[in-house]
């Protein structure tokens, strides 16, 4: 019914606050790496980096 899904725009780093505690402790060749493994051939990093909080997360993630 439904075509191979080859994007995902929604990928969020260890950088992002919702996703680092322990839950994605990949590095973004990693990240990369296992979408391209899951037919990924065209992907975005979306974090959650949106208050004076994150300012080292946005250090990090740089």
């Amino acid at each position: 019914m439904f075509d191979t899904i080859t994007s995902d725009w929604h990928i969020h780093s260890r950088n992002s606050y919702d996703c680092r505690k322990g839950q994605f402790p990949a590095t973004m060749a990693e990240t990369i790496a296992a979408a391209q493994a899951a037919g990924v051939t065209d992907l975005g990093i979306t974090d959650h980096l949106n208050t004076a909080y994150n300012l080292p997360d946005i250090a990090a993630a740089r």
